[in-house]
């Protein structure tokens, strides 16, 4: 004899991915943003946090191995965190829990770097003007803002990253004038650079390379 329980009204959640929340590259590193997809998330509901992220929004919550992560958005298929920086990297317990209580779990890789830029997240230097809408000339400085450069040294707004990426403009690598998270952010990290001569007019690819790990490529327009 078989007896089955069947709870109304409380359907399941359904992890189908957990990735880099710019790049959606599998897998999760300390002190990222990440993204869980799936289906039944958040019981029908849709909310985003301002910061700082509470650890429950819309009454979901996301534990990893049994601690809660800072949650800055919530949908029924997507749900967007912040992944703690003490978590040990390996494999990690990843576990939703829904307003009704339903919990839904998988396992999450994580990794010490993961570098992802996030899309249309390159902008002139001090505006919030995209550099794929309006173009870059040679001198000109870029604001990259990307997540999974790893851990962070300093105090109060200016926390430099231990490990400096190098930053690919086409073919030309380039060293950053600056590394680290933005000012005033966990988990969002900014990197500077200035554009330079010689690049040929036209579209042209921005990928971040750091201990040996590459970001995803986002399209920045020169002139």
């Amino acid at each position: 004899t078989v007896r089955l329980a069947i709870g109304a009204g409380k359907a399941v959640p359904v992890i189908t991915a957990v990735g880099n929340a710019a790049s959606f590259a599998a897998g999760i590193a300390p002190g990222a943003l990440a993204t869980v997809q799936g289906q039944n998330l958040a019981g029908a509901r849709t909310a985003q946090a301002s910061y700082p992220w509470p650890a429950t929004l819309a009454g979901v919550q996301v534990m990893l191995d049994g601690s809660p992560a800072l949650l800055l958005y919530v949908s029924d298929t997507q749900i967007n965190f912040y992944v703690p920086p003490d978590v040990p990297t390996g494999n990690a317990t990843l576990a939703v829990i829904t307003p009704s209580g339903v919990t839904g779990a998988t396992t999450a890789g994580v990794a010490r770097l993961q570098p992802g830029i996030f899309a249309g997240g390159v902008l002139h230097a001090g505006t919030a003007i995209s550099a794929i809408a309006i173009p870059v000339h040679a001198g000109d400085y870029v604001e990259i803002y990307c997540t999974g450069l790893g851990a962070t040294d300093g105090s109060g707004n200016l926390r430099r990253t231990l490990l400096v990426p190098a930053v690919f403009v086409g073919d030309v690598p380039l060293q950053p004038v600056y590394s680290g998270l933005a000012p005033g952010y966990v988990g969002l990290y900014q990197v500077d650079v200035q554009i330079p001569a010689g690049l040929a007019p036209g579209l042209q690819p921005v990928v971040l390379e750091v201990s040996l790990q590459h970001s995803n490529m986002v399209n920045i327009l020169v002139q």
